[in-house]
């Protein structure tokens, strides 16, 4: 997964969250680091910074799919907005109490991580299922039992598993570390965690020695204690980057206002305007090629009507047709219903969307096609659409600002089955990342349904949904998107 796809997956994330109100109203910002294999999170002159590294995937075990990669970014990002959610603030006070102990900030991070991921299982009742995507080494101290075990989220197959590991010389620690771990999850403040700590420490004199042991190792969270408390090094690691959330003033209107009218499903539209900032000249020009390939060509034709050219063989013939007329046959009008994902992480290719939209607006209203455009996404689990018949009217496309926690589109695509049926082609926009899963093929086709799926963006989910479309169309920019969706017509 490249920078720019991990960018448009935590962006979706986030604003899902926020739509939800998971989440504190603070500011966020969040990083991706090429070349960094960590995560880190802190708070910082008012607003929390989170840092994503390119390389997490390397800790992935083979064989996993896109799918198991967005899942694994996602629990990294759930990790670090747990802490934002619950993890004091103060870090350097704490780090100072700490020390005065002698006690390792790392240690003291790795209790808050058990804490938090336990409070952000229930917060979201989501797993983070570290253990299925990593692999477990053998487990040869007290801390890495520990780490493990908030690995394992408490699933018995899982902390079986665990125990099977364990280095001989260490199995008699296991229910010691357990009941430590079972303690550490339920704590409600850093205070609570120290107490806890000074009792670890008086049962493992050794910790700093384990501690150096497990550095040499790429446990998940050992850099994420490092930089979340060097003030310098985390600057270092954020130099040079811009924060990935994209969301501006305007769509952060817009989520307020679809927070404040939950019970409201009248419409998806934003109810204040986005300007519009396509290229208008790209827009025409795609506009000229579609109506020509949706209109039959014209053809050169006999007749008695003037025209200035003149049609001499059938002068000769003394034919009353003598004159050269271009005609074009009667053709019938296609039937176009485009639905349009209106999850968060559209907003990155909104005007590419909305361009492609704006021509096929155009189309219907030179009355070359009859389209319908179908809007869908999902506010607080409950899937949304609207329906909009071309033309639309004046401002609709400036209305169009996609910041939906999700993207619906098979509830709404099975809520308008039957203009579905009576479509020509359905031609699904969407940026290729489908929080849903799959969508069931074979209930579209035993309709006699085929649907078409476009999207601007990277190939990587390009196979996975080809499992859910008949066609799947992906390409860097518009331009290349609308040259093939004229050779899938053709």
């Amino acid at each position: 997964m490249d920078e720019g796809t991990i960018k448009r997956v935590t962006n979706k994330m986030y604003v899902s969250l926020q739509i939800e109100e998971k989440l504190p109203l603070e500011k966020y910002e969040i990083y991706i680091k090429p070349a960094f294999n960590s995560a880190s999170w802190r708070f910082y002159q008012g607003k929390h910074q989170l840092v994503i590294g390119t390389l997490i995937f390397k800790k992935m075990t083979q064989n996993t799919t896109p799918k198991d990669k967005l899942l694994y970014l996602r629990s990294y990002l759930y990790h670090e907005l747990a802490h934002s959610i619950w993890t004091d603030k103060e870090l350097k006070a704490i780090d100072k109490k700490l020390k005065k102990l002698k006690f390792s900030f790392y240690m003291y991070n790795l209790f808050e991580d058990a804490r938090i991921e336990e409070k952000m299982r229930t917060h979201l009742k989501k797993n983070f299922n570290w253990l299925k995507y990593e692999k477990v080494s053998e487990i040869d101290n007290p801390v890495n039992i520990f780490f493990y075990l908030i690995q394992a989220e408490h699933n018995p197959k899982a902390i079986e598993f665990i125990e099977s590991k364990l280095n001989f010389m260490v199995k008699e620690h296991f229910e010691s570390v357990q009941l430590f771990y079972k303690k550490a999850i339920v704590c409600e403040s850093h205070e609570e965690i120290i107490d806890l700590l000074k009792k670890w420490y008086a049962k493992f004199p050794n910790t700093q020695k384990y501690k150096e042991q497990n550095s040499i190792k790429p446990h998940l969270f050992i850099m994420e204690s490092f930089y979340t408390l060097d003030e310098g090094e985390f600057n270092n690691l954020i130099k040079g980057l811009q924060n990935s959330l994209t969301i501006d003033e305007t769509q952060n209107k817009n989520i307020k206002k679809i927070k404040a009218k939950k019970s409201n499903k009248s419409s998806l539209l934003s109810a204040t305007l986005h300007k519009v900032t396509f290229e208008k000249r790209l827009r025409d020009n795609l506009l000229s090629k579609m109506k020509k390939l949706f209109l039959s060509p014209k053809r050169v034709s006999a007749s008695i009507i003037p025209s200035k050219k003149l049609h001499i063989k059938n002068i000769v013939k003394r034919s009353e047709k003598i004159f050269k007329r271009k005609s074009r046959d009667r053709f019938v009008k296609k039937k176009i219903t485009i639905v349009l994902d209106m999850s968060g992480s559209m907003y990155e290719t909104m005007e590419s969307m909305r361009l492609v939209v704006d021509v096929l607006d155009n189309m219907a209203k030179n009355n070359i096609i009859d389209a319908t455009l179908i809007l869908s996404g999902v506010l607080n689990g409950k899937f949304l659409y609207e329906t909009l018949t071309m033309p639309l009217e004046e401002d609709i496309l400036e209305r169009i600002v996609p910041c939906f926690e999700a993207e619906g589109l098979h509830s709404s695509m099975s809520a308008n089955l039957e203009l579905l049926k009576k479509s020509d082609y359905v031609w699904v926009l969407t940026d290729g990342m489908i929080c849903e899963g799959p969508l069931d093929k074979n209930f579209y086709t035993k309709h006699h349904i085929k649907l078409h799926a476009f999207y601007i963006g990277e190939m990587i989910y390009k196979k996975e949904m080809e499992i859910s479309f008949d066609y799947v169309i992906c390409e860097e920019n518009v331009k290349n998107l609308t040259d093939k969706i004229f050779l899938l017509i053709k």
